[in-house]
């Protein structure tokens, strides 16, 4: 996995402005890891990878900030890369056979969220996607539709994805201190690492607004400076 600059990193985000969260992922790992083809990963490895870029761009701590579902009060979590699953390499192909049912399937990857991500509404979305990752159904050896597939089969089939692709479904415990619920979120890595990315943009935006002003530099001359200096210069001019 490559390390971007500041200024490859800069159009990156820009170039993510108008995207989705699932096309932001790949934007961000097609800039830093190209060879690994990104849209072909299942979640969980994909999320795996976005977790080292967090690493190598912001370090291993995060802070999330949640609400706790019993009273509300807001929590400050402190998280580390590392205590995620990371999922390995998945199957190509699952089967599942019950009740005359056979059903191969595959778990999601990357690009399916992509194309999931323009339906309207979570439950299309959801069919979209159990639709993509559905090589063969048939009972009793004839094919039948997905949306054929009873409720309770299709659970059976989503746990069996969750159970090959751990990390595809990343989550937190926390305890509020207030009124001491105890529950399990889930971490959304694409969405929290896009806003980090967010903030730090605008901050090194600033910086360069700043020092342009004062030195008549241009955007890559300041974007060249280490941070370091970059943070020096700005002390000496009241920043």
């Amino acid at each position: 996995m490559s390390t971007l600059g500041a200024s490859e990193l800069l159009q990156v985000w820009e170039r993510g402005q108008s995207l989705r969260a699932p096309e932001r992922a790949l934007l961000l790992l097609d800039a830093t890891a190209p060879a690994t083809s990104p849209g072909d990963l299942p979640v969980g490895q994909r999320d795996g990878q976005l977790l080292a870029l967090r690493e190598r761009l912001f370090g291993r701590g995060m802070v999330s900030i949640m609400a706790c579902p019993g009273c509300g009060e807001k929590l400050e979590l402190s998280l580390d890369t590392r205590q995620f699953t990371v999922s390995g390499d998945s199957p190509k192909e699952l089967l599942l056979e019950r009740g005359g049912f056979r059903i191969r399937f595959r778990v999601p990857i990357g690009a399916d969220l992509v194309a999931c991500a323009a339906e309207s509404g979570v439950a299309a979305a959801e069919r979209q996607l159990l639709r993509r990752c559905l090589l063969e159904t048939s009972l009793h050896e004839h094919s039948i539709d997905a949306d054929d597939l009873p409720e309770d089969l299709v659970e059976g089939l989503t746990q069996a994805m969750a159970e090959v692709d751990p990390g595809a479904d990343l989550q937190v415990s926390a305890t509020c201190p207030a009124c001491e619920c105890r529950w399990e979120s889930t971490f959304d890595i694409v969405t929290f690492l896009w806003t980090e990315l967010q903030d730090w943009a605008i901050r090194v935006l600033r910086d360069v607004h700043a020092l342009a002003s004062v030195y008549g530099w241009t955007e890559r001359e300041v974007l060249e400076l280490s941070p370091w200096r970059r943070r020096l210069y700005l002390q000496l001019v009241g920043r």
